[in-house]
């Protein structure tokens, strides 16, 4: 073997090497980031099952703490954006639904539950132009939904 062919053969072994390093770190560094976000994941869930069981014995303020909690985790967690404007909506406080549901719908712009949600509370906060765009958007998804034909055609003959 010559010379030249040695010092080859240790730099192919040092970039082996090195290279061997590299993998294992981003191996080990995803593996890492996978169980952070999966911890992260847990909490929601678990955030999320506490706040559905608080509003089932209707204690409405813990279920909002654990809804929020559970968007901390997962900002885009779309039933705990929708049960926390359901939550708001059942207390009549509409204005405060609004903005999770309207996320909610970002998320999802083809569930009907939040179509309608979404919709309906446009109406109660007197967004009526909004509201009937939504009530159009549900009729497209759903043709034969009798609540958005009936709320559409009111609010056509309003003017809106």
């Amino acid at each position: 073997m010559t010379a030249g062919t040695n010092t080859q053969n240790i730099w192919k072994r040092r970039i082996s090497r090195k290279y061997k390093s590299f993998i294992a770190f981003a191996v080990l560094f995803g593996l890492l980031l996978l169980l952070l976000g999966g911890c992260a994941n847990v909490k929601s869930t678990k955030h999320y099952e506490d706040g559905k069981r608080y509003v089932k014995s209707q204690q409405y303020d813990k279920a909002v703490e654990e809804f929020e909690l559970t968007l901390k985790y997962n900002p885009n967690h779309d039933q705990a954006l929708e049960a926390l404007g359901l939550v708001y909506g059942n207390l009549g406080m509409y204005e405060k639904a609004l903005p999770y549901f309207e996320k909610a719908y970002s998320l999802k712009p083809e569930d009907k539950l939040y179509i309608t949600n979404l919709a309906v509370t446009y109406e109660k906060t007197q967004h009526f132009t909004e509201a009937k765009k939504v009530y159009m958007h549900l009729l497209a998804v759903d043709k034969d939904n009798e609540l958005a034909k009936k709320h559409f055609n009111e609010l056509k003959e309003k003017g809106y």
